[in-house]
């Protein structure tokens, strides 16, 4: 992740960014001023953001019990390290993600 270390450290103080994206519909979505937008290319947008270390992959389908983008998470996995989320409620499915490779 990108790390920015405050001045001012304290050994439990330091913030983290981590770039993220969501996908829905195998689309990446964002929303800008209330406007839902789509990018087509999640591999390719996740290697862009993989420059910075590690980024965040959200799965909306997943989350909404409507589907799922896991195919193209496995090759985002295989490609940039990543933590993956939506639609992981059990042990079972965090354990297939893990070994996929998410972080």
């Amino acid at each position: 992740p990108i790390c920015v270390i405050p001045t001012e450290i304290t050994a439990a103080t330091h913030q983290c960014l981590v770039p993220s994206i969501e996908l829905y519909r195998g689309k990446v979505v964002f929303v800008v001023d209330g406007q839902v937008r789509y990018d087509g290319d999640a591999v390719r947008l996740a290697c862009q953001y993989g420059v910075a270390g590690e980024i965040a992959v959200l799965d909306q389908d997943a989350v909404n019990s409507k589907g799922s983008n896991s195919r193209l998470i496995e090759t985002i996995v295989q490609k940039v390290t990543c933590r993956v989320a939506g639609g992981i409620r059990d042990l079972t499915t965090a354990k297939y993600w893990l070994d996929k490779g998410a972080a």
